[in-house]
């Protein structure tokens, strides 16, 4: 429990310190950028088509996720998104910075659709995510959301 603690910390604190280099990065996307923010739309696709060995191979081993509803690991991330019924999803907004030639942190603005039980509910968040690179394959190793203040639609 201390090391998810630790994780969650470490994950606010790269969220705070890198919320100012990424906002200074250029919005011309370079060949790393664009590469980071494939990466990103396709974890998201892969959410939505369900496709839990895709979600597993884009995973770090030491993956965390710091939500709302707690601290997931890599197991409890797989677990949680095959229940999630996400019907659509857009992203906006993206950030990227490198803090050095093996890690990237993305910035952006989520709005997904959800299915429940008690209808369909709409949701903008803000999210941050830090990918490493791990054999030339970008890999998620850490996720942030936080719920913006929006009316549903």
């Amino acid at each position: 429990m201390k090391i998810l603690v630790r994780y969650s910390l470490l994950t606010i604190g790269l969220y705070l310190v890198l919320s100012s280099a990424i906002s200074a990065q250029s919005t011309s996307p370079d060949k790393k950028t664009a590469a980071v923010i494939d990466r990103q739309r396709a974890y998201f696709a892969a959410i939505k088509k369900k496709d839990g060995a895709a979600l597993s191979a884009m995973l770090t081993d030491d993956y965390v996720g710091v939500y709302a509803d707690g601290i997931f690991d890599k197991a409890l991330e797989l677990k949680a998104l095959a229940d999630f019924k996400l019907n659509d999803y857009g992203i906006s907004e993206e950030k990227v910075a490198f803090p050095n030639s093996k890690t990237a942190t993305i910035n952006f603005k989520l709005r997904v659709q959800v299915f429940s039980t008690a209808g369909t509910f709409y949701e903008t968040d803000n999210i941050l995510c830090v990918w490493t690179l791990d054999k030339k394959t970008w890999r998620l190793t850490s996720q942030a959301a936080v719920k913006t203040k929006t009316p549903n639609k």
